[in-house]
């Protein structure tokens, strides 16, 4: 599947009161991905394993990692691990100004496609109809 994102479009959550990867692209080359959980609810943490595939990827950041999570590069892909309870973890990338970016995610090792939240085309999107989905860039 393909999808728009909108560039410079912000998205927030109450920390563990829900499961959400937060893809957001920033404009230009710089993307932002964080993950909650729904720990307040469930006394569980999350693990996510997230995939990011575009032209010149390359990480510029953590969100609040602890010692377990990590970011990993191979070529044009970076590998995400987050144990997420209730905190915010992630990352933020850049890549070849205006690339899509190929985005896949797994929580507890399933399919995570249904948590994942976006802007484009002027509205708030849940969840990705194919894992993994490609976003083009708006703007």
């Amino acid at each position: 599947d393909t999808v728009n994102i909108d560039a410079g479009q912000g998205l927030t959550t109450d920390l563990g009161e829900g499961v959400a990867v937060l893809l957001e692209y920033e404009g230009g080359s710089s993307w932002n991905v964080q993950t909650t959980c729904d720990t307040l609810k469930t006394n569980q943490p999350c693990t996510f394993d997230i995939y990011v595939r575009g032209a010149g990827i390359a990480p510029t950041g953590g969100i609040e990692l602890e010692s377990t999570d990590f970011i990993d590069q191979s070529g044009d892909e970076l590998h995400a691990g987050f144990d997420t309870d209730v905190d915010l973890d992630g990352f933020t990338f850049d890549t070849v100004a205006g690339a899509d970016v190929e985005v896949e995610v797994y929580l507890d090792g399933d399919d995570a496609a249904p948590y994942v939240f976006w802007v484009g085309d002027g509205a708030t999107h849940t969840g990705m109809r194919t894992n993994p989905t490609i976003f083009l860039p708006n703007g």
